[in-house]
């Protein structure tokens, strides 16, 4: 395989203080020098050499704020708030949620916080006559971003569960003996023993101990 040195990346993941190890990766006959990268995009997902995906927060709300100005215009033009909303959830939520069960509950509250912004913005948009972030979503219908994400993780999660023909299946580990003389009902999940807070907010972790 020849690979395409502006399509490669070399991302040294590491959860500690210390500069992780520099290494040079050289290949082809023409020399070609790769480097170690902070973060880099993969299938519309910027991960970080730490996986706090704050970065990717970063390209979401630069990505978002661009389709929040075409939201202004809509509403200059005289659009109403329920075309609006169509337009909200279609273009910039759809954005905010696309891969989460790979991020979310990777990110720290500060960062959970910033996604909620873009949110409180465009409800701001849709009813700019109501102060209140909470009526607006009560009067749109609509659930906090934290909420939205954390229930479409949590049936993502469920489909996996319940589907043994899933890829993903084998990942979580389940009690075969659901029963025992001592306890009328044992948990359906056996999570990894974890020893930092990050691996157990990852995904199949966090999510075995959130249905259990």
């Amino acid at each position: 395989m020849i690979l395409n040195s502006s399509k490669t990346v070399i991302l040294n993941v590491a959860f500690t203080d210390k500069p992780a190890m520099h290494l040079d990766v050289t290949y082809g006959n023409d020399n070609i020098f790769l480097s170690p990268s902070e973060h880099t995009k993969f299938l519309g997902v910027v991960v970080d050499n730490k996986l706090t995906f704050s970065n990717h927060v970063d390209y979401i709300i630069s990505k978002c704020s661009q389709r929040l100005y075409l939201m202004r215009l809509l509403k200059r033009m005289g659009m109403d708030s329920e075309g609006l909303k169509t337009f909200y959830v279609a273009n910039i939520k759809s954005v905010i949620t696309y891969a989460c069960p790979a991020w979310y509950n990777l990110l720290s509250d500060n960062d959970k916080t910033r996604l909620e912004r873009i949110q409180r913005s465009a409800t701001r948009i849709m009813l700019p006559f109501s102060d209140d972030y909470e009526q607006r979503l009560d009067n749109l219908a609509l659930p906090t971003i934290s909420t939205f994400l954390h229930t479409s993780c949590s049936e993502h999660f469920t489909k996996i569960a319940n589907d043994d023909n899933h890829p993903l299946n084998s990942r979580i580990k389940t009690n075969t003996n659901r029963t025992s003389a001592r306890r009328a009902k044992i948990d359906r999940f056996r999570p990894s023993k974890c020893r930092t807070t990050k691996r157990q907010n990852t995904f199949f972790e966090f999510y075995m101990r959130f249905f259990n």
